[in-house]
């Protein structure tokens, strides 16, 4: 499962939503990154992905590994 996600440099979300993959629903994000915020779409991790989107928010950061952000769960 993949999100979009509005993300700062500390890796704090802002806000996220899901994606949806039939043609008939493709778009874009609506997001529109404020000073030092950035987008990505980013995969959920496999024992998460039964979580609502508030609960994901409320559980998930954004790191970069190797140049690359990804999703995972706070300390």
């Amino acid at each position: 499962m993949q999100v979009h996600v509005l993300y700062d440099a500390d890796g704090s979300i802002a806000s996220l939503s899901g994606t949806r993959k039939e043609p008939e629903h493709q778009g874009h994000s609506a997001y529109h990154p404020g000073p030092g915020q950035s987008i990505a779409t980013l995969d959920v991790p496999g024992d998460l992905e039964q979580l609502r989107l508030t609960e994901l928010h409320a559980r998930l950061k954004v790191v970069t590994v190797d140049g690359s952000p990804r999703l995972t769960t706070r300390a």
